[in-house]
C-alpha cells in the first residue's frame, strides 16, 4: 500500500496524459511483454531443472531479517516496498489494466473516484492474498517436490503464452 497509492496517485495526476502517447504506449506494450517472455522463460527453464533433477529440492535460501529493537519490522516494511517498487507484473498490471481502473475513477468522481476505487482495490487484495496464503497452506500438505515444479512450469508456460499476446496485440495495433 506504501508504494501503491503513491503509484495511483500519479497515475491519476499525469503520468495518463504521458500514457497516452501512442509511441510511449507501444514500448511499454513491447517492454511488458518482452518482461512476461522473459520472466516466463526463466521459470520455465528453472522449473526443468528441477524436474530433470534426481532428488527433489528444497529451497532453504531466502532473505534473512535482523532481529531486534523493531528493525524487523522496518527491514520488513523496506524489502516489501523494494520487491514492490521493482516487481515487473506490479508495474505492469497497474499501467494496464489499472490504468484503466485509474480513467474509471477519474471519470466517476474527479480524485475522489480514484480514491473510491483505491480503497475497492486495496481491500480486494487483502481478501486475494488472504485466499492464496491459506489456498498455500492447505495445497503444501498435499503437493510436493515433483508436482509444486510441475504446476511452476505449467504456470510459466501460461506466462509466456500472456506475453506472446500482449506482444502480438501490440505489434498488431
Amino acid at each position: 500500500m506504501a508504494f501503491e497509492l503513491p503509484l495511483v496517485l500519479g497515475i491519476s495526476l499525469g503520468v495518463l496524459a504521458l500514457v497516452n502517447e501512442p509511441l510511449i504506449r507501444f514500448y511499454i506494450g513491447v517492454l511488458g511483454a518482452a518482461a512476461l517472455i522473459g520472466f516466463g522463460a526463466l521459470q520455465s527453464a528453472d522449473s526443468l531443472r528441477k524436474l530433470r533433477s534426481e532428488e527433489a529440492e528444497i529451497d532453504g535460501g531466502g532473505l534473512r531479517l535482523s532481529v531486534g529493537r523493531g528493525r524487523i519490522l522496518f527491514q520488513a516494511f523496506l524489502i516489501g516496498l523494494l520487491f514492490t517498487g521493482l516487481n515487473p507484473y506490479f508495474l505492469i498490471w497497474w499501467f494496464t489494466i489499472g490504468l484503466t481502473l485509474v480513467v474509471e475513477g477519474f471519470a466517476l468522481a474527479s480524485l475522489a473516484g480514484v480514491f473510491l476505487m483505491y480503497v475497492f482495490h486495496v481491500w480486494l487484495d487483502y481478501l486475494w492474498l488472504g485466499f492464496v496464503a491459506h489456498a498455500t497452506a492447505a495445497g503444501s500438505r498435499f503437493l510436493r517436490g515433483r508436482a509444486v515444479d510441475l504446476i511452476s512450469f505449467v504456470l510459466a508456460m501460461v506466462l509466456i503464452g500472456l506475453g506472446v499476446w500482449l506482444l502480438a496485440s501490440v505489434l498488431l495495433t
